[in-house]
């Protein structure tokens, strides 16, 4: 069980064979992990010592000049994609986030944090900034490892 449990994990690109230096096409999270600051000393943040990708990116784009700042950060980033619509004039800011495949309540409760330090930090830029999530599923630590481990009954 456990062999079908690693081989899955490797399908899905969330574990790899240590074969010296790997290419560059690979997922790298030591230069994600610098670029994004994902660590972090800051008591602010969700989980001390980790803030999440996600709100990461969103935080860069939120504060600098928008989404052309952080184009070059996008291809970091394994499966991610970026669209931009139109704006549509309204009074409240809506950033809409759409997160196929799902997404944790860490990460909702870490956008609630970005959303009021934004606010607390620029009033006048970010106080009407109201963030709408939209998933496929919420999900957790046990969902997301059962969802990637064949049941053992499958096995033939």
């Amino acid at each position: 069980e456990a062999l079908v449990a690693l081989d899955d994990l490797e399908k899905a690109s969330l574990l790899r064979k240590n074969e010296g230096k790997a290419p560059a096409s690979l997922f790298n999270f030591p230069l994600l992990r610098r670029s994004f600051r994902l660590s972090t000393q800051n008591p602010e943040d969700i989980y001390p010592g980790y803030a999440p990708l996600s709100v990461r990116y969103l935080e860069e784009v939120l504060r600098d000049n928008g989404w052309k700042a952080t184009e070059a950060m996008l291809p970091m980033i394994p499966s991610a994609e970026l669209r931009q619509a139109e704006p549509v004039p309204t009074p409240k800011r809506l950033v809409l986030l759409f997160f196929i495949g799902g997404i944790t309540f860490a990460e909702i409760s870490a956008l609630r944090v970005l959303n009021r330090n934004l606010q607390r930090a620029s009033p006048e830029k970010h106080g009407n900034v109201h963030f709408v999530v939209l998933t496929t599923k919420l999900i957790n630590g046990s969902t997301l490892m059962s969802s990637l481990v064949e049941p053992l009954g499958r096995i033939p």
